[in-house]
């Protein structure tokens, strides 16, 4: 495929300078002209689409990148993918990065980087590492308030920027988003239906539990950000008014866990259990922490 376009390639500017990604054991100084391969260059405008996307001449090096590999789009998202379940997220993050460069109009390729995003979150989250899990909600946040300004909309972004704000406690937004979602997605396909359905369960069980609640998203907020003392204030006043939300007995339950308080934070958990199970909600997960 590689010769074939290259017979199709545009007349080279002999103007514009190619970039070019030298392998690890190479010295530059040591770097000789006949040294080099078509691999260094196509390297060398993958880091270009990466971290400089500013470049004056990145339009021609999409051009030709393209024509040079006419299928990387899917071979680059299916190694981002194998990369991101092995653990290893700087290399996925890499390569989807280096195709959203390459493709900036691709929405699917933000959303996939989005998701990448929130893996790097609950890898972090494991070993209580807030602020690198801060770090990269940040990123999460940009790429899916991107991704829901963007036009034409992509119904799936709303369905995970949805899943998103709820993981950060905004649930305000995310029946916003849900709603929206809802109103968009016209696919008729098996999975588009179950989407369909949960996206109307969950918004049923945030304003039943009264998610929406300022205390609840202050107190969910405030766990995210290790500060568990001031989270349990406020989810302790949510309580009073709103006692039989189970949701708000397991916040209350796992910032006791955090804080070490194990009796009170079994108590709190058991008082969360029993709720659920006075529910039809029982079989969901989208609220485990």
């Amino acid at each position: 495929p590689q010769e074939q376009a290259r017979k199709t390639l545009p007349e080279i500017d002999a103007d514009i300078p190619l970039p070019v990604q030298l392998p690890e054991f190479y010295e530059a100084a040591e770097f000789q002209p006949e040294d080099l391969e078509p691999e260094m260059i196509l390297a060398g405008m993958l880091t270009v689409f990466a971290y400089d996307r500013e470049n004056v001449h990145i339009n021609y090096y999409r051009k030709l990148f393209t024509l040079l590999q006419p299928d990387i789009r899917k071979e680059m998202t299916e190694a981002a993918i194998i990369k991101s379940k092995n653990g290893d997220f700087d290399t996925a993050e890499e390569l989807l990065s280096a195709l959203e460069g390459l493709f900036p109009q691709d929405k699917i390729t933000k959303l996939n980087l989005a998701l990448l995003m929130e893996e790097r979150i609950a890898a972090a989250s494991v070993t209580e590492d807030f602020n690198t899990a801060a770090l990269y909600s940040e990123k999460a946040k940009t790429l899916y308030n991107e991704l829901i300004t963007s036009d034409p909309p992509l119904p799936d972004a709303f369905f995970n920027a949805a899943y998103f704000f709820m993981q950060n406690g905004n649930y305000e937004k995310a029946a916003s988003l849900l709603t929206t979602y809802l109103q968009l997605e016209s696919s008729v396909s098996d999975t588009a239906c179950a989407r369909k359905k949960k996206a109307a369960e969950i918004l049923k069980r945030i304003k039943t539990q009264c998610l929406e609640d300022k205390q609840f998203s202050k107190a969910y907020a405030l766990m995210q950000e290790g500060n568990e003392q001031a989270a349990v204030e406020q989810i302790k006043g949510f309580l009073q008014n709103n006692p039989k939300s189970w949701n708000g007995w397991f916040l209350l339950g796992w910032a006791m866990r955090r804080l070490k308080r194990w009796d009170d934070g079994k108590t709190a958990l058991l008082q969360a259990l029993d709720l659920l199970q006075q529910t039809e909600y029982e079989d969901e997960t989208f609220c485990d922490i």
